[in-house]
């Protein structure tokens, strides 16, 4: 059985000074996510397929977001 390849960028790519955001697809809610917590190889792809909304519980159509840490 050949295991497809791993698409998107990985978690090690993901600089100090940005963020992840995660939004669901069926209410809109964000959430900040933190990078640190994940495997060092994932891919943000396999992560977001994971994810779920703790506001309404959706499964599928989230979508990670990575931008600049603006200072407080």
């Amino acid at each position: 059985m050949n295991k497809t390849p791993k698409c998107g960028p990985l978690v090690s790519s993901i600089s100090p000074w940005q963020q992840v955001i995660a939004t669901c697809g069926r209410c809109g809610n964000l959430a900040a996510m933190d990078p640190t917590r994940w495997p060092k190889s994932a891919s943000l792809t396999d992560i977001q397929a994971r994810l779920k909304c703790k506001r309404c519980n959706a499964k599928t159509g989230a979508k990670l977001l990575i931008g600049p840490r603006y200072p407080r």
